[in-house]
């Protein structure tokens, strides 16, 4: 595989995030996202919710996958304790 088409995901993080910012300003959804990257999110988990952000204007928006299953992202933890 060429080193260009390796996908740099901190970069794609970074430019969601300025998109985010653009639409929403520094929310504290934005901001929550921003403190888990690195932490309790990697870059692709963390590009994900960046991404669903965007096109919802929410992180806890229910998305679908590519098979079409539901995805309740609030609903993590659910449960527990």
């Amino acid at each position: 595989m060429s080193e260009t088409a390796v996908i740099c995901l901190d970069e794609a993080v970074r430019r969601e995030l300025a998109v985010a910012r653009a639409k929403h300003g520094n929310s504290w959804e934005v901001q929550s996202i921003v403190n888990s990257w690195g932490d309790t999110m990697d870059d692709r988990e963390t590009l994900a919710a960046i991404r669903l952000f965007n096109r919802t204007g929410s992180m806890f928006a229910v998305s679908q996958d590519r098979a079409g299953r539901s995805s309740d992202h609030s609903r993590c933890g659910e449960g527990m304790g």
